[in-house]
């Protein structure tokens, strides 16, 4: 995306730097400085070139602290948050100049500038949907797809936070084609040389397992072949991602699990047993989903048992309150409901390195 296609507009060396004062100031201790910032930015933000100089700081600033930049762009975004209306109607040039440049600068080199504007373009997405930015999911898939980590890895983060806050709406009817399109491209991601990308790939292509879109069809056997692949990923990110797209699946898709669940049933006895917390905890959400509602795989979980009881005992947790009430149970002779023996690694499902991990075997088409 060519700089050029930017307006014109310079700022003022005066007013930069009493914007510069301002963000600098608000990461005082002082409270009394605090209110000042506050009372002053409550008089800038209805200037339309205070939005300019917040944009120029944060994307044409390098040398700056970057948490003043940083600081410059959470204001940005929260003005975009409450004046879209006014910026769309009033200053379209504005509003176009903060996409333009959100998406030159999604490689920044530090990772604080490349969130604050995914985080910048998420709420133009929100506010716009897809009507007015019609061409920013391809746009995103494109930059992932560049060679600059910086660029695919903030392009990815960005893509996954609008399919966080936006699944549901991508999957109206209106939406399908692009989703027919994006959804496989996820899969294929799956695959990518970035931990990063492949772990925010998979979190992207879960928030949509449970609304069971026409395309899942088509692409779930690729998409089994690739999970199936990363299994025994080295970023525990990946693997709770692999966990929790196991559980979802297990939930509207069983029929597709079923020819594998013996191994499945292996794996999440390994990833049970994780060393990190995130991985166990989504683990456990499949033994609750197994036993809860599918009914057919208590004959082959059974087998399991006698490696699993022991693994689950000893990850379970019990707080400082949890332990005084055991001590001062005074009801023994009553039957315990399942709320009271339940372990507290066990969390709700939503939406929102595994050595001795079994890996399931993949599907006999060929992923591509």
């Amino acid at each position: 995306m060519a700089a050029a296609t930017v307006s014109d507009w310079a700022p003022d060396p005066v007013s930069l730097q009493q914007s510069l004062d301002v963000l600098r100031a608000s990461r005082s201790p002082s409270t009394e400085i605090q209110r000042q910032v506050q009372e002053t930015l409550e008089q800038y933000k209805t200037l339309p070139d205070f939005n300019r100089y917040l944009l120029y700081i944060m994307t044409q600033m390098p040398e700056e602290d970057v948490n003043t930049r940083a600081v410059a762009g959470i204001i940005l975004k929260n003005n975009v948050k409450m004046m879209y209306d006014t910026l769309r109607t009033q200053y379209p040039d504005l509003l176009q100049d903060i996409k333009i440049h959100c998406l030159y600068h999604i490689g920044d080199s530090t990772q604080l500038i490349r969130a604050t504007v995914g985080l910048i373009i998420n709420t133009l997405m929100q506010k716009g949907q897809l009507k007015e930015w019609p061409d920013l999911i391809p746009t995103l898939l494109q930059l992932i797809e560049r060679p600059e980590e910086a660029t695919s890895q903030g392009a990815m983060w960005t893509l996954h936070k609008i399919c966080e806050d936006m699944h549901r709406e991508l999957c109206h009817e209106v939406c399908r084609p692009l989703l027919d399109v994006l959804l496989p491209q996820l899969v294929k991601l799956l695959r990518h040389q970035s931990s990063i990308v492949r772990g925010s790939a998979l979190a992207s292509f879960n928030q949509f397992i449970l609304h069971k879109p026409p395309i899942l069809e088509t692409v779930n056997p690729m998409f089994l072949n690739n999970l199936f692949e990363i299994v025994m990923d080295p970023d525990p990110d990946v693997r709770k991602n692999v966990c929790q797209a196991l559980v979802l699946y297990l939930d509207v898709y069983y029929h597709y699990l079923e020819p594998h669940l013996q191994h499945i049933i292996e794996y999440m006895l390994g990833c049970t047993k994780d060393d990190d917390e995130s991985v166990a905890l989504e683990a456990c959400e499949f033994w609750l989903q197994l036993t809860s509602e599918e009914e057919e795989a208590i004959p082959v979980l059974r087998g399991y048992l006698p490696a699993l009881i022991p693994v689950l005992l000893s990850r379970m947790r019990y707080s400082e309150v949890d332990i005084i009430l055991l001590r001062g149970d005074d009801d023994a002779h009553i039957a315990d409901n399942d709320q009271d023996v339940r372990p507290h690694i066990a969390k709700s499902r939503s939406m929102s390195g595994a050595t001795g991990h079994a890996k399931p075997e993949a599907p006999t088409r060929e992923a591509t």
